[in-house]
Parts: structure tokens; C-alpha cells; sequence
């Protein structure tokens, strides 16, 4: 039995982070990449108000209104003809720039270049195979300066303009504490050393990122070259400590380690100079400056500080926070603050039984937790930080490290009494006869700290949760349709409150702002948009119909609780809604068998499945599965289905929409039922896809799925599909397992030489060409995925033949970001509020150099719709702008489960579906599965896709 105190021995331990080794420090090299500034740096809007002796009014980003594809006809258009939106485009703004600096206009950029590649087929000489491998790794410049098709409009975006940055010089320290700390710990000791009489005889701000570097505008003088400082931290509640007391001390070395020029920031803006290292350093330090006070007073997540004003229950002990996130980057010509507002779960703070009771409803305090109910308090509580109220000396946090399997007044250990003998006493028992204070719920679980070699409890109702915790887990269904509820914001709301969250930031009187010499605007930036849906009718036909001459229905639960005849209805108007679309369902009355929910979902669908082909003579062609709710079935249905040997095709329904026979839920399930069985939705007029019509083009997508929160270390799932006709609508895929969170694709080579292959046995030859987009990657990863998948993919090319060497386009896309836009025209505003589909932003606020743009190819349905960034790192095919946003917003009107354009590229979005079915495989899929879900790679290798499936798109 684990011993029992009532106050912890020692000190709490810490996991330390792994800092840089001290060699590693920054060398400044004059072709550093933009992309070493900062980890995931994302746009904000912003509202940039220049000073009156500037002149003209805010600058203002053009966007274009890209013209709709025009469809072969699958559904009647109601879309706004182009000829009726405005072709006049408005008169642009001047750019606006800060008065402090003179005005350098940029350089002519090159000409366009002509979208047709360079012939690559099977005669190209090795030689340029080396010359394509060195262009590789090479950052890909844009093209020219922005596209110009498209009806331009304006738009309003979340950046705001540094109009001011006054440093000359910025020095770069290296900062050392120890013993090591997490960064909220090591924030909290720079702090204290910020107020030591050193650094305030200084007379400089100095500001520091929370792990090794800290940035001041002068040199400090008592540092040196380097100096090492000791610092007592006193404790929680704002004490020194006493005399003869264990001291809380940190030693802080800084070390001078760089003297950066911002004027080499200045002469890249300005078209003078290229983007090095010191650039990069002058906007890390910018981003520390903007974040380093606020980080030290209020919560933070990732570069977003929150707040607990209006926080939102979310259910179970949670609640939603509202932040603000906030980073500089550069822009074309000048430097933007991106600001945004954000949401995130945090853990109620208060008495614990006051937050076991939020987490377990209708919860026993007298009687105690079952073991559910504990699993489901530790769930939420493990990890937490919590004070306690017995001892007013002791302020200290003790961290939750397990929750005990018993009650206080079950939990025993041994006491030593006055006359020296030991006795067993429980918890209980032992806080009445110390404190005097008889604990009101005995039963309830104790909090369990550990201490050295031991366990100290105390009793729940003695704890007290602190206030701005972050909540790292998953969210259950509940809170995460609260979540989205409560995030969902209309265009012109979140407009205003970025705008507030700006006001809050406060940065006027941020003295660290000025100390730097940063003036940040207090007014926007501006861009373009374009509509393209189709909407569903009665007489709707599919492109290519696929003939469906066996099936069966498996109803996994009881019939008295899903009656058969009811079943029987909705097959039957299933049925006549998929003829009415196109497809020859010659087999209109499938089996209806019913099957346990807890039972063997393997056996049960043998059984349909044996039944349905007695009855056809011939294998059925699909599963249509009627599920009761969401639940554990779908992930293993589908699992035992597309594995293995039993290879059968899927389309699952829930029962509490499909009862209903509502035709456009049917319709929406048609979709997915046709192209499942190898037919056609849509496709595009081919003058709307010369890029695919030319020469026979190959478009991958590519994606990793890492573990969830609180998932430990599953292994990740690599997905590569690949599509294999004219129109790019029909895909292949396959699938990989990795370690986990490693976001290279390790085995791309043997993947893309696979589907190489593939797409010639379907099509009788090689691509001509490479189309790759490619899901999940940050900024700060793109040198590495140009060293090794870019390299990988030309050598499955070569592995064929040696002179097989397609040109590439290599595209990142991204969906993580927190640039906004927000219409000013109502004639490019769509029903929501938002920016129309087909809205592009290739100005100002795309990146200085490289080949990136904003892409919103989607209407909006609710809230504030999220634009796609396509980041272009190799472009091998010479693409102009207008032809790649022009190829990539035409591909998103070709999605095989939905009637509309969608917000990302279709290959990207069934890269990711593919990869989370990868990880059902890894729960359910063989026999060698382990308690935890943990499989490594050659494990995973034993799961088989079944054959039948490997060329179809099981996955939508």
C-alpha cells in the first residue's frame, strides 16, 4: 500500500523538453529559405490605418472572380451565368506604405510562362534526369506577377500592416536555464529576472520565446559575451523563501550569439536583396515581441492567448475559451501582422467535487464512483494542476497523477503515534485527527501526487482544480457539435471581433512593441471571389450509370426495433431514385437480414452475403449496411469488408435519416453508390481541362494520419491515391503504416512506383506527366520533403526506366491557417456572407517570392469559410497562375459525394479519408491486434486490402 501524507516530500518532477544541441545555433546563409521563419505561421486580418501624411487610403489586396468550369450535364445548372457578373473591374487603390520609409517600387517579375511542358517522355537522356533532381530542391519562384483571369473585386483580410519597425539592429541571445524547464516555467523565471536590478539598470526591453532565445534591441551591456545569473523564484503564492528553506533556484546563462541588420529585411522588401537568414531571424524575433508580454499575463495555446470572458460549457468539466492568435509575416512588399480570433477547450476550474460532478451526471457523491465513472474523471482530470485548501501554508501545485480505485476512508497506511508504535489509519481517519475536519464525502476517490519513491492522497473535496488549463484530448460528439455551434460565426461578426480582439491586444501601450520600434496599423487588408454549385433536381442523370445486379441489406439491430417493412420502404425508394439518376439496377429487392449488434460482424456479414448470392447465383456487388447510430460498428464493418480475403464493397446508412426516404438523402447516398461501383458522377468539358486533355496527366494526392489526442504513440498512416482517366475523377489508392507522427511519407518511392504501374495496366501507358498534391505539411517542413519525397518520386519513375521522366508539379496544400476574407462587394458575396467560390488571392499577403495562393472554391454554408492555401514548391510542367488556380478550382467541381464545388482539391480529400481508413485497419483489421491498437509497419504489412478492392474507391 502506497504510503498516505498529507503534504508531498521533495519536489514535484518535471519532464523536461529536449533543447538544441549548443552547436546547432543559427549560421546565416544568404539563401535561407522564408519558410525558417516560424512553425505553422498563418494569416490574420487585419485593418491597417496608415497616418493622414501618408496620403491614400489603406492598401488593398486585388482579388479575382475566377469564371465557373462548364460541365458536361449531370445537373441543371442554377448557377449565375458569368456574362450577367460584372466585368468592369473597380478601380484599384494605391499601395499604401509607411510614411517613416521611401517609397522602392519592386522589379519587373518575369514574363509568364506558357502552362505546356517541355516534352518528358521515354526519350528524355539521363542527363536531364540530374538536372531535374538539382531543380528539386530548389525553391519554385511564381511565375509571374499573379493571374489576371477573372472578374477582380475586393475583399477585406485579416492582416494588419506594419507600417513601422524603426530597429536598426536586433541581438540575438542564446538563453540557458537550468535545471531545464517546460516553456510556461521558463517564462515564468525569465520573468522574475526581468525585474532584477541588472536588466532594469539596462534601460532595455528584452523578450524571450520561452525555450533558448531572447531578442533586445540594444546591447546589454552586463551580459557581455556571456554572464550566468541565479534567480529565486519564490513560490505560489508570491513568497520568498524562508530562511533555511530549500530554495527554488534557476540558473540562467545568456550568450551573445548574433548582431542581425534589419536593414536586410528592408532591402528584400524592396526587390534589393534575396531573403537570408537574418531575415528570418528578424521575423522570429518580431513574433516573439508581438507575443512575449501577453504570454507572461494570460493563458496560451500554440500563438494564441486566451481569455475566460464569455467562456461556453462544453460539457463533462469543459469549457471554450476565445483567443486571439496573432504572428507577423512578410508579405509582397511589406510586413503584415496576421491576427485571428480562436477556440479551445480548457478544464473548469473549482472545488474537484464540484467538477466530478460536471463530468459524471447524476453522480453518487455519498456512494462514490463506479469504475466507469472513474475512468471517466480520470479521463478528464489526469495531468491536472491543483491546490489544496486544508493548510493555508501551502500554496504549492501538486500535479494529478492518478486518481485512487477507493474511497478516503479505505485508503490505509501507517501512522507512528506519540508513544512511538505504528498503527493503520485511514485517510479519512487521519485528516480528522490532524485538521480536526471530517470529510464530508469519504467516498469519493483521493487525488494521487507522487513524491520520491511514494504516493501522497488527498481526499477530493481538499483540492482545488486552477482556473486555464488546456484540454489536449479528444472531444466527444456532444461537446464538439457545442464546440462547433459556439465557433460558428457569420463573416461580418468575425470581422468585428477580430477587430475587438486587435483593441484587447492593446499594443499601443506595449512597451515592448516600442522598444522595438513597431508601429502595427490598426485597419485592414482587401481581395476576390466566384460562385460554381450545381443544384440536385428530380431529373438529375449521373455521367456513366454503374449496373447493380446483386446486393444485399444487413440491419444491425433488432427487427422490433427497425421494422423490416419499413427497411423494405426504403430500399424500394432508393431503388427508384437510383434508376431515375442513371444506373441499371436490375436486381431491385435485395435480402434484408438482421444482425446483433454485439455480435461477430465478420460472421454476420458472411451470412448476408452467402444468403444475397444463393438468391442472385453470382457474388454481390454491395454491402448496404443500416446502422442504428454512430458507434463502433462503422470503423470495424468497414475493416473486416476491404481486408483481408472477404473484399466486400460497403455503403453504410443511419437508420434515423434513412427511415425518412427523404429523395435527397437518397440522391446524396447515390452518388457515393454509383461511383463505388465504378461509374461516373461528372465530369468537365474538356476545354475546361486542356492541362488533362493534352497529354495524359497522373494527379496524386498524398496525406498522413497521426494519432489522435491522448492517442500515445500509435503508429501514423500514410495514404497515396492516384487518379486514372482524362477527367480526374477516378482515383486508386494505397496505403502505409509508419512511425508515428513522422510526416515524411518514408516509403513514397515503392508507393508511386506501385501506382505508376497501376495507372499503366488501367490505361495501356505511362502519365506523361505528374500532378502531386501533396496534405498535412508546415512551413518549417518543406526543405525536408524537398530533400526526400520529391527525390523519391523521380526515382520510382527511373526504377521503371532509366529515361522515364515526367515532369512534376509538386503542390502543398493547407488548410490549417488563419488567413480570413471577407467580401466588400455584395455582388461577390454568396447567401452566407462569404466570399463567392472561385475567389482567389495572389497579392500582397501571398509570400514575396515563392509561388502560393488562396483558393476558395466553395460556398459557404454557416460561419466564416476558410480559403485553401496551394503552396507550390516544384514546377516542373511551367505553370502560369491563371492556369494553376484555374486546373485546381475546375478539379474541385469533380468530388464524387458532392453536387458542388468543394473547398479542396479532390485528390487531397481522398488522401484523407483513405489514411483515417488506414487507421481503422489498425484498430479492427487481422488477428494480431493488441489491447492498445499499436501495430508496427511490418504488422501492418499482414493487413491486405483485398484485390477486388485495390482499384476502386472504397474509401469515399
Amino acid at each position: 500500500m502506497s504510503n498516505g501524507r498529507d503534504q508531498p516530500a521533495g519536489r514535484m518532477e518535471i519532464k523536461r523538453t529536449k533543447r538544441e544541441p549548443e552547436d546547432d545555433r543559427l549560421t546565416y546563409d544568404r539563401h535561407t529559405s522564408l519558410r525558417d521563419i516560424a512553425p505553422n505561421q498563418a494569416s490574420v486580418r487585419v485593418k491597417v490605418e496608415m497616418p493622414v501624411s501618408s496620403g491614400p487610403p489603406p492598401a488593398q489586396t486585388s482579388a479575382r472572380v475566377k469564371e465557373e468550369p462548364r460541365s458536361e450535364p449531370r445537373y441543371a445548372s442554377s448557377r449565375t451565368s458569368h456574362a450577367e457578373r460584372p466585368t468592369e473591374r473597380p478601380t484599384e487603390r494605391p499601395t499604401v506604405r509607411p510614411t517613416e520609409r521611401p517609397t522602392v517600387r519592386p522589379t519587373e517579375r518575369p514574363t509568364e510562362r506558357p502552362t505546356e511542358a517541355a516534352s518528358s517522355t521515354s526519350s528524355s537522356a539521363p542527363a536531364n534526369n540530374a538536372q531535374r533532381a538539382q531543380d528539386l530542391t530548389e525553391n519554385t519562384l511564381r511565375p509571374d506577377s499573379g493571374g489576371k483571369a477573372g472578374t477582380r473585386t475586393e475583399v477585406t483580410a485579416n492582416f494588419f500592416q506594419v507600417s513601422q519597425l524603426n530597429a536598426a539592429t536586433i541581438y540575438h541571445y542564446d538563453v540557458d536555464i537550468s535545471p531545464e524547464v517546460p516553456p510556461p516555467k521558463a517564462r515564468k523565471v525569465w520573468w522574475h529576472l526581468e525585474t532584477s536590478a541588472a536588466v532594469a539598470q539596462s534601460g532595455t526591453k528584452i523578450v524571450f520565446d520561452g525555450r533558448s532565445n531572447a531578442f533586445a534591441p540594444k546591447e546589454l551591456e552586463f551580459v557581455g559575451k556571456a554572464v550566468t545569473m541565479e534567480i529565486d523564484l519564490p513560490d505560489e503564492g508570491g513568497r520568498p523563501p524562508k530562511e533555511g528553506a530549500k530554495r527554488n533556484t534557476f540558473r540562467i546563462k545568456l550568450m551573445l550569439v548574433a548582431t542581425i541588420d534589419v536593414g536586410e529585411l528592408h532591402r528584400f522588401l524592396e526587390r534589393r536583396g534575396p531573403f537570408t537568414s537574418a531575415c528570418a531571424t528578424v521575423i522570429q524575433a518580431l513574433n516573439v515581441v508581438m507575443v512575449h508580454k501577453p504570454f507572461s499575463e494570460k493563458a496560451n495555446v500554440g500563438r494564441s492567448v486566451y481569455l475566460p470572458d464569455g467562456a461556453t460549457d462544453l460539457g463533462g468539466g469543459l469549457e471554450k475559451w476565445n483567443g486571439i492568435f496573432q504572428s507577423i509575416r512578410p508579405g509582397q512588399d511589406r510586413i503584415y501582422a496576421n491576427i485571428d480570433t480562436t477556440a479551445t477547450a480548457f478544464i473548469k476550474g473549482g472545488n474537484a467535487v464540484d467538477v466530478m460532478r460536471m463530468i459524471v451526471r447524476n453522480l453518487d457523491v455519498r456512494g462514490g464512483l463506479n469504475k466507469g465513472e472513474l475512468s471517466q474523471v480520470e479521463k478528464i482530470l489526469k495531468g491536472v494542476y491543483f491546490t489544496v485548501t486544508h493548510r493555508t501554508d501551502f500554496k504549492r501545485k501538486l500535479k494529478l497523477m492518478q486518481l485512487s480505485d477507493r474511497g478516503a476512508d479505505r485508503i490505509y497506511f501507517d501512522m507512528t503515534t506519540n508513544d512511538g508504535t505504528s498503527r493503520q489509519v485511514s485517510v479519512h481517519e487521519y485528516f480528522e485527527k490532524t485538521y480536526g475536519k471530517r470529510l464530508s464525502y469519504p467516498a469519493l476517490p483521493c487525488f494521487g501526487v507522487k513524491s520520491k519513491d511514494t504516493t501522497l492522497y488527498f481526499p477530493a473535496e481538499v483540492c482545488y482544480i486552477a482556473s486555464g488549463q488546456h484540454y489536449k484530448k479528444k472531444l466527444n460528439e456532444e461537446q464538439v457539435a457545442v464546440m462547433i455551434k459556439a465557433t460558428s460565426v457569420r463573416p461580418m461578426d468575425r470581422m468585428k471581433r477580430i477587430e475587438e480582439s486587435f483593441d484587447k491586444l492593446d499594443m499601443g501601450r506595449n512597451q515592448y512593441i516600442k522598444e522595438f520600434g513597431l508601429r502595427i496599423d490598426d485597419r485592414m487588408s482587401v481581395e476576390h471571389p466566384q460562385q460554381g454549385s450545381w443544384q440536385i433536381n428530380q431529373r438529375s442523370q449521373f455521367r456513366v450509370g454503374a449496373r447493380l445486379d446483386s446486393w444485399a441489406i444487413v440491419v444491425f439491430d433488432a427487427e422490433r426495433r427497425i421494422d423490416q417493412r419499413r427497411v423494405e420502404d426504403f430500399v424500394r425508394r432508393l431503388v427508384q431514385v437510383l434508376q431515375s439518376s442513371g444506373m441499371n439496377v436490375t436486381y431491385n429487392r435485395p435480402p434484408i437480414c438482421y444482425a446483433q449488434i454485439q455480435g461477430d460482424i465478420r460472421r454476420e456479414v458472411e451470412t448476408a452475403r452467402n444468403r444475397a448470392q444463393g438468391e442472385c447465383g453470382r457474388p454481390i456487388q454491395l454491402l448496404l449496411a443500416i446502422l442504428p447510430g454512430k458507434g463502433q460498428i462503422y470503423p470495424a464493418l468497414k475493416a473486416h469488408c476491404e481486408t483481408g480475403t472477404l473484399g466486400l464493397m460497403t455503403q453504410c446508412v443511419l437508420w434515423p435519416k434513412a427511415q425518412k426516404a427523404n429523395d435527397q438523402y437518397c440522391r446524396l447516398l447515390g452518388l457515393k453508390i454509383n461511383t463505388k461501383l465504378g461509374g461516373t458522377v461528372s465530369t468537365l468539358a474538356a476545354r475546361e481541362m486542356p492541362f488533362m486533355e493534352k497529354r495524359s496527366t497522373l494527379i496524386i494526392g498524398a496525406d498522413v494520419s497521426h494519432p489522435g489526442p491522448g492517442e500515445g504513440d500509435r503508429m501514423s498512416v500514410a495514404s497515396v491515391v492516384a487518379s486514372y482517366d482524362d477527367h480526374g475523377f477516378k482515383f486508386f489508392g494505397r496505403l502505409q503504416a509508419q512511425d508515428a507522427r513522422l510526416e515524411v511519407i518514408d516509403n513514397l518511392q515503392a508507393l508511386v512506383k506501385d501506382i505508376v504501374m497501376n495507372y499503366k495496366r488501367l490505361t495501356g501507358h505511362h502519365p506523361k506527366r505528374i500532378l502531386f498534391y501533396r496534405d498535412g505539411v508546415a512551413e518549417t517542413q518543406f526543405p525536408e520533403i524537398q530533400r526526400t519525397e520529391i527525390p523519391m518520386i523521380q526515382a520510382a519513375c527511373r526504377e521503371l526506366d532509366a529515361k522515364y521522366a515526367p515532369p512534376i508539379t509538386f503542390i502543398v496544400v493547407k488548410k490549417r491557417h488563419h488567413a480570413r476574407f471577407f467580401p466588400k462587394n455584395s455582388q461577390h458575396r454568396d447567401r452566407s456572407g462569404n466570399c463567392v467560390a472561385g475567389t482567389v488571392i495572389d497579392t500582397k499577403i501571398t509570400h514575396p517570392t515563392e509561388f502560393d495562393f488562396y483558393l476558395q472554391s466553395h460556398a459557404g454554408l454557416q460561419g466564416t469559410s476558410r480559403s485553401t492555401l496551394y503552396h507550390v514548391l516544384v514546377d516542373q510542367n511551367k505553370f502560369t497562375s491563371d492556369a494553376l488556380q484555374t486546373l485546381t478550382f475546375n478539379l474541385c467541381h469533380v468530388y464524387s459525394r458532392c453536387p458542388k464545388s468543394v473547398s479542396i482539391v479532390p485528390a487531397v480529400q481522398y488522401a484523407h479519408m483513405l489514411a483515417f481508413r488506414g487507421r481503422y485497419y489498425l484498430d479492427y483489421g487481422g488477428d494480431d491486434r493488441n489491447g492498445s491498437g499499436m501495430r508496427s509497419p511490418d504488422s501492418f504489412s499482414k493487413i491486405k486490402i483485398s484485390r477486388d478492392m485495390l482499384d476502386r474507391m472504397f474509401f469515399i
